[in-house]
């Protein structure tokens, strides 16, 4: 039953399917980029497509002030300049902000 789950993200959304790996190397399910991806459409609403969120969107949904780290992870994400991410970039930065440490 795993198999067919894990894929089921893959056959809905066949865009997805080059962002595997990505998800692969991060140990994310196809339950959790399913997850992320309903996210990611609710934080993106505005746009017709959800090509891209905007951070300041991202900051507000997940009520987080603006501080050092956020700063730091945005720009190492972000192009100079860029003000949003796409869906992998997204996937990236939550997967980072819930997998830090306290150390």
């Amino acid at each position: 039953m795993g198999c067919c789950e894990v894929s089921l993200i893959y056959i809905i959304y066949p865009e997805l399917r080059l962002l595997r790996p990505h998800f692969k190397a991060l140990q994310l399910s196809g339950s959790e980029v399913s997850q992320l991806l309903l996210v990611y459409k609710r934080i993106s609403s505005s746009h017709k497509d959800h090509a891209f969120v905007e951070v300041a969107n991202i900051m507000a949904f997940f009520n987080i002030g603006e501080n050092k780290f956020m700063n730091k992870a945005f720009s190492v994400l972000c192009k100079k300049g860029q003000t949003c991410v796409n869906f992998r970039e997204f996937a990236m930065l939550v997967w980072f902000f819930c997998t830090i440490g306290n150390n």
